[in-house]
C-alpha cells in the first residue's frame, strides 16, 4: 500500500520497489530455509511472482491512474508472497504442506473492490473440489487471506481484517469443526484497552455480540468473520 504511491509517481523507482521486495523476503528465507538449494528454488518462486506484480506497477505508472480494480490485485500480493514462503519453510522442516490461491481455488466474491463479501453456495462447491482431496492426504494447506475473486475474474479484497474473514469462509466451507483467530490480544475486552487499562477479557461470547462489537469498531475480528461460522454452528 506504502509503494503505490511511489511507483505512480515515478516509474524509475520501480525497479528499486521490487528489489527491495525481493531482499526481504529472500533474507526471511535464507534465515528459516538454511538449505541453499530450497533457497534457490524458493527463490525461483518469488521472482514469478514479483515479476507479476512489476507489470501491475508499470501498469500502474502508465496508465497515470490508481483504480479501486488495480489497487485490490497490487494490495493481494503480500498475502501471496507470505503463504509461499511459509509453505517452503514448513516442506523444510519435513511436512507434507503447500498453498493455494484463493482465485485459482475459487473463492467466489460480489465483486466489490475493497469490500468484498463472500458468496458462500458457490464458494463451498469450489472449495469441496479442490480443497479436500488434499485434507484426506494429510496437506497441511496454507490459503492466502484478505482477499477472493469475482464471478468476472477479478481480484476482490474483504478490507482491512479481511484475512480473519477468509479464515472464516474456509472453515465454514470444508465442515471444520473450529476456528482459531490468532492475534496480539488475548480475546474481546469489555473496552479498549489502550483506553481504559483495567479492560477485563471477557470469557464467553455469542455470535451475535461478537458480530456487533466487531462492527462498532472492535479491531480485534472483521465485521463479516462470524457470518459463516454462525450458520455452520
Amino acid at each position: 500500500i506504502a509503494i503505490i504511491p511511489k511507483a505512480l509517481a515515478d516509474e524509475e523507482n520501480i525497479p528499486g520497489i521490487i528489489g527491495g521486495l525481493k531482499s526481504r523476503h529472500l533474507l526471511v528465507a535464507r534465515h528459516l530455509l538454511g538449505d541453499s538449494q530450497a533457497v534457490q528454488k524458493y527463490g525461483r518462486e518469488l521472482t514469478r511472482q514479483l515479476a507479476e506484480l512489476e507489470r501491475y506497477f508499470y501498469g500502474l505508472n502508465f496508465t497515470r491512474e490508481i483504480t479501486a480494480r488495480l489497487r485490490d490485485v497490487i494490495c493481494s500480493y503480500g498475502e501471496r508472497f507470505s503463504a509461499a514462503l511459509l509453505a517452503f519453510v514448513l516442506r523444510s522442516r519435513g511436512l507434507q504442506a503447500g498453498y493455494r490461491l484463493p482465485h485459482k481455488i475459487g473463492l467466489v466474491t460480489d465483486g466489490k473492490f475493497g469490500d468484498a463479501t463472500v458468496k458462500m453456495r458457490p464458494t463451498t462447491k469450489n472449495l469441496q473440489h479442490h480443497l479436500a482431496p488434499l485434507l484426506v492426504n494429510g496437506m497441511v494447506l496454507l490459503i492466502p487471506g484478505f482477499f477472493g475473486v469475482s464471478e468476472q475474474g477479478a481480484i476482490t479484497t474483504f478490507g482491512r481484517g479481511g484475512s480473519d474473514y477468509s479464515a472464516a469462509v474456509v472453515a465454514a466451507a470444508m465442515g471444520a469443526e473450529v476456528l482459531e483467530v490468532w492475534k496480539d490480544v488475548a480475546g474481546f475486552m469489555s473496552a479498549d484497552p489502550a483506553i481504559i487499562p483495567e479492560a477485563q477479557l471477557i470469557p464467553r461470547i455469542s455470535y451475535d455480540e461478537a458480530a456487533e462489537l466487531a462492527y462498532f469498531g472492535a479491531k480485534i475480528l472483521h465485521p463479516r468473520t462470524v457470518e459463516p461460522l454462525r450458520r455452520r454452528k
